[in-house]
């Protein structure tokens, strides 16, 4: 069967090969570093961006690779094991490329392989050395021609894969300083070399080979690094190996080394204050005040002119509030965000010492169920880091609902990602506090690297999403904000239906599932 694309073959490789360790230059979002589901593992990337959920154990490095293999005993940090796989995908030019493959082969045994992107170029213009296209492999390729010149000890295969190749590099020596002692030459011969020199030919100076994964598997080891090491049992070490996953050497940011004192812990557990936006979501407003009294929060709600019921679950829950108001319908609803920032700025937050906001129809967690969200924002605070971002699961109602059951949380099960929405920042130090934009737009200072989680329940029955499209958000759209009802009000009713084959099923305790089975898009736009 072949292999049509570098991310499949990542996913083929790590699933044949269930490597011990694993090693990332270049991480980005963190979708090829997600692949890695039993290894031990190392992310190094200067901008770290993670929208996926990561492995407990990988410990990831904001920082460049020149920086990491300087500062970072990575042998140390693989609990002495050497890199069975290494992934390269880091910046698009020949000496950066050739400096980590220089530096990581020192880390590997004879054994180990090292993958390396883009080195199968498209054509001329996307391989430039100066980015001119949106896509862009650079003149990483040139690392083939020179390791088939100077290592010709290594075995190489370049696999011809979407979008620009990945080359598989083996029989590695960890003992040899042939690139190290001649890189300045090195840089001096391949750097000016130019496209040409691929033409004709280049699938034989490339080594291609086709992405059949008979050929792919006579390039890699013959057998698996390991077999799949079972779970921790104990709930409270896998949650602290989860959070190392941003925190272990999260003090060197990118850009600058951080003072070690601003990244100091402290023993101390936050003091957080929940708000609530409230209009109109009666059904599902007691749980969610419960959530975030569950998960030790002081709450303050203000009720923007509920009809339905609102005022009634506020006034059972008046002895937890440390502020209630209600806001007139014709405030407009635009600049509730801004009052209710100003009155955190001017009232709070030298009371407090964290501020979850979630919408009232959000329930937030942490990264993973191994803890609650207080206990992860507790970790968090105890370490230098003054926001957090959350993925957004919308769960949303099916025919499969059971109608007998009242609680929409429990009713509602079906559920999907939404990676393409507004991003979501729903919790932040209290002393950083600004004014809120629809708590999109961030906060100063570190954000975690690792995004958080969120369950977002919109529509819970066709009643409810009818009433609140057809009068609770109606004509609500202005300067391109809230334009998806408006865009869903034009659907004939049927196309927001949604099967409940279509999407996952969250029992409540497993992890929420990050891969994304249904296209939002054809909801909201």
């Amino acid at each position: 069967m072949d292999v049509t694309s570098y991310y499949k073959l990542l996913a083929r490789i790590h699933d044949y090969l269930k490597p011990r360790t694993y090693t990332e230059i270049g991480v980005r979002n963190g979708s090829s570093l997600t692949l890695a589901r039993w290894s031990l593992s190392i992310g190094v990337d200067p901008a770290l961006e993670i929208r996926e959920p990561i492995d407990r154990r990988t410990q990831l490095y904001p920082m460049t690779s020149d920086q990491f293999f300087q500062e970072i005993d990575v042998k140390k940090a693989l609990a002495g094991q050497p890199v069975d796989v290494a992934f390269l995908d880091g910046m698009h030019l020949f000496e950066y490329a050739l400096r980590d493959f220089i530096h990581l082969e020192r880390h590997c045994a004879r054994e180990s392989i090292i993958l390396v992107h883009d080195c199968l170029p498209v054509d001329r213009i996307t391989s430039t050395r100066e980015r001119k296209t949106q896509v862009w492999t650079g003149d990483v390729w040139k690392l083939v021609i020179c390791l088939k010149k100077y290592r010709p000890d290594l075995r190489i295969a370049t696999v011809d894969v979407a979008p620009s190749g990945l080359a598989i590099l083996g029989n590695l020596d960890p003992s040899s300083d042939l690139l190290q002692s001649r890189y300045a030459s090195l840089c001096q011969e391949f750097v000016p070399l130019d496209y040409s020199f691929l033409e004709p030919d280049k699938e034989a100076k490339l080594n291609r080979i086709p992405g059949n994964w008979e050929a792919i598997a006579a390039s890699l080891p013959s057998r698996p690094y390991q077999e799949r090491p079972p779970r921790p049992s104990n709930r409270r070490a896998r949650s602290h190996s989860r959070l190392k996953m941003g925190l272990k050497v999260a003090s060197r940011h990118p850009g600058k080394v951080l003072s070690r004192a601003l990244f100091r812990r402290t023993r101390a557990r936050p003091k957080a204050l929940g708000v609530l936006l409230c209009y109109n979501d009666a059904d599902i407003l007691g749980e969610a005040i419960e959530w975030l009294l569950q998960n030790n929060h002081d709450l303050i709600a203000w009720d923007h002119g509920s009809d339905d019921g609102t005022a009634e679950v506020l006034d059972q829950y008046s002895q937890a509030l440390v502020e209630r108001r209600f806001i007139p319908r014709d405030f407009d609803f635009y600049k509730l965000y801004d009052a209710m920032s100003t009155n955190l700025i001017e009232n709070y937050i030298h009371k407090y010492d964290w501020i979850s906001w979630p919408d009232q129809d959000e329930f937030l967690e942490g990264p993973s169920r191994d803890m609650t969200y207080f206990e992860y924002i507790s970790e968090l605070f105890r370490y230098s880091f003054n926001c957090v971002r959350f993925n957004n699961f919308n769960f949303w109602f099916t025919p499969g609902d059971n109608p007998t059951i009242a609680s929409p949380v429990k009713r509602v099960r079906r559920y999907s990602l939404f990676p393409g929405c507004s991003p979501r920042m729903r919790c932040w130090r209290a002393s950083v506090t600004n004014i809120r934009e629809f708590n999109h737009n961030p906060v100063s200072g570190t954000r975690f690297p690792i995004n958080f989680n969120l369950r977002h329940y919109p529509m819970r029955s066709h009643e409810q999403m009818l009433k609140r499209l057809y009068k609770d958000r109606k004509d609500i759209e202005r300067g391109g904000h809230n334009v998806h009802y408006n865009n869903m009000m034009k659907k004939a009713v049927d196309r927001l239906l949604i099967a409940q084959q279509s999407l996952h099923y969250d029992d409540g305790r497993s992890e929420l599932n990050p891969e994304v089975c249904f296209d939002w898009t054809k909801i909201y736009f």
